[in-house]
């Protein structure tokens, strides 16, 4: 849905991009509420998922989504929480993954874009760990 609001070259513009980061914002407030524990659970999340996504010439965005995934804790949600967990990480996968050939690895303008949302999240996360 988002990326259709994006031009038509695959590049979102300041007013796209200001929606799809509120949107990445919104469910990341959403899935964090208000506990304080979970918002530094996803700032230790994000800077994981920093870790990997890189541009080393061998990791895709699936591995990247896989690994993510990985980190929501399912055993401790209701369903959804991870619904909505799995949700905000799909997100972000589906705005990058737009401007991928499918299968291919991170380069570095897209790791620049993943740590962008990242940087979404962690505003989020912040702000409830912050209060």
């Amino acid at each position: 849905m988002l990326t259709g609001a994006c031009s038509t070259n695959n590049q979102p513009n300041d007013r796209d991009q200001i929606i799809i980061d509120l949107a990445v914002q919104s469910a990341a407030v959403r899935y964090i509420g208000d506990d304080k524990g979970r918002a530094e659970r996803v700032l230790a999340a994000t800077q994981a998922v920093r870790v990997v996504a890189t541009a080393d010439g061998t990791t895709t965005i699936l591995d990247l989504s896989v690994y993510a995934k990985g980190l929501v804790p399912a055993d401790r949600l209701t369903p959804q929480e991870v619904l909505l967990a799995n949700a905000l990480i799909d997100l972000v996968v589906v705005e990058v993954a737009d401007k991928l050939p499918d299968g291919s690895v991170l380069d570095a303008n897209i790791v620049k874009q993943v740590h962008h949302y990242l940087d979404q999240v962690d505003v989020a996360a912040r702000l409830v760990a912050n209060s």
